[in-house]
Formats: structure tokens, C-alpha cells, sequence
């Protein structure tokens, strides 16, 4: 039996927080997953319905990956987000030949092609608005947004006064006035965020073996 992938990204443009990356892999003659669209269509409360469906359907495999702010400052947020695309299907590639599931014929990834060459020995095919013609790159969309959510909506305990819990680090006015009365955080994008306000505190490194060591 073949398989394919879907891919997305999520926190592109975001000020502060991760980027991540959510990725699906179902056979080929799958049914699609009712409600699987782009994220950003569906309210929080049917992205959380739609992503337990995803989760709980038989022969379903998912990868999440993500790159930390220092990274994205490093690197370029381009870079940052190709690295995760990689990750994520490599992660879902060795899922499949670890448990003997048949060959990966078809990876459809959100969004343009990069320049150079990316995984050229697998079937990659990058898709402009993708998450909204292809239910399996809309599923990965769901995917990566309501992790992302839930995981920016934790911060703010750490960093309360930003509303993350409601605009996920996008540059909201709300987001943007607390800039500038606060500061930045360790967790905003400096690069992001220069005509708001210089940095308040040190960025602290996390290391996330599964993203840096693509940058070394």
C-alpha cells in the first residue's frame, strides 16, 4: 500500500514564539478527514474537534516539529521553516519504513518551492495555498496550529500581559501596545520586533536537537 504526506507551517509571521510544523501521512486511498481545511478558516472550537479526529483515525501518523525563536533570529525565518518541513517528513519516512507501511510515493508541502534543491530524492511537490485545495496539507495545517495554540496560550503563565493565550504572538494592536509598554520577552523575534522596542531581557538558548543540529 503507498502513503503521502501533507505539510504546513504555522507562526510564519508571528512576533514572538516558535515556528512550527505540522505534517500528516495517510495511504493514498484515504477518505478525507471531515472538517480537514486550512487552520486559519475554522474557529478554535472546530480546529480542536477537527485535530482529535486527525489523531484518532486508524492509519493516521503525525510529526510536529518546530524552530525556536533564537533560531529564527539566527537563521531567517525561511531557513528556520524549511528545516522543519524536512524534519517533519523525514520523522514520518523512517515512521513508515520502521513499521513496514510501503513506500511514501507523494509529499505535498504548503506554500512555493524554495530556490535551491529541496530533498531531491523524495517526491516533494510544493503547493501555493495548498492547505485550502488539499484536505491532507489543511489537516497538517490544523495540526500545527492547535499545538502551536496551546503552547503559546502556556507562556503566558511564564509572560503574562502579551495575550498570547488569545493572538498566539501574531502582532495584534493589543500585542503590539504591550511591546511597548513591557518590552520584549526572551520568546519575541528581535528581528521581528525592532520598531517596537529593544530587547529587555537576554536570549536565553534552548536547544532543540531536532532543528539545530540542521544548522551546524
Amino acid at each position: 500500500m503507498d502513503w503521502r504526506i501533507g505539510i504546513d507551517e504555522v507562526g510564519r509571521g508571528s512576533l514572538a514564539g516558535h515556528v512550527s510544523v505540522g505534517a500528516v501521512m495517510v495511504r493514498t486511498d484515504a477518505a478525507p478527514i471531515s472538517g480537514a481545511d486550512d487552520s486559519k478558516k475554522l474557529t478554535p472550537g472546530k480546529r480542536e474537534i477537527v485535530h482529535r479526529a486527525i489523531l484518532e483515525t486508524p492509519a493516521t501518523f503525525v510529526a510536529v516539529t518546530s524552530a525556536p525563536v533564537e533560531v529564527i533570529d539566527k537563521v531567517g525565518i525561511d531557513k528556520a521553516v524549511l528545516a522543519c518541513f524536512e524534519r517533519a517528513a523525514r520523522r514520518l519516512l523512517a515512521t513508515a519504513a520502521e513499521n513496514g507501511l510501503g513506500p511514501v510515493v507523494s509529499i505535498r508541502i504548503d506554500g512555493r518551492a524554495p530556490a535551491g534543491p529541496f530533498m531531491p530524492e523524495f517526491p516533494v511537490e510544493f503547493v501555493v495555498d495548498g492547505d485550502a485545495t488539499d484536505w491532507l496539507i489543511g489537516a497538517a495545517s490544523i495540526v500545527a496550529k492547535v499545538t502551536r495554540d496551546r503552547q503559546m496560550t502556556e507562556l503566558t503563565k511564564e509572560f503574562p500581559g502579551y495575550g498570547w493565550e488569545h493572538n498566539a504572538g501574531y502582532g495584534t494592536a493589543g500585542h503590539e501596545a504591550a511591546i511597548r509598554t513591557l518590552g520584549l520577552t526572551p520568546l519575541h523575534r528581535a528581528k521581528f520586533c525592532r520598531k517596537f522596542a529593544k530587547p529587555t531581557a537576554p536570549m536565553v538558548p534552548k536547544e532543540d536537537p531536532g532543528v539545530f543540529d540542521l544548522f551546524e
